[in-house]
């Protein structure tokens, strides 16, 4: 292979690895934030059930 054929390979791997970790760390912090939303989800919920309870 052609030394700026595997420049360029050398480069897209690059970009493609950055693009992997990138996408992984998102993945990360959307599972930390539906974890959120489904405790807030949780809590209203159950105030709903207990200001009904007053009734």
């Amino acid at each position: 292979m052609k030394e700026e054929t595997v420049v360029q390979v050398q480069s897209e791997l690059d970009v493609v690895e950055s693009e992997i970790r990138k996408l992984e760390y998102h993945l990360v912090g959307l599972d930390s934030e539906k974890r959120k939303t489904k405790r807030s989800l949780e809590e209203l919920k159950n105030r709903k059930e207990e200001l009904k309870s007053y009734l």
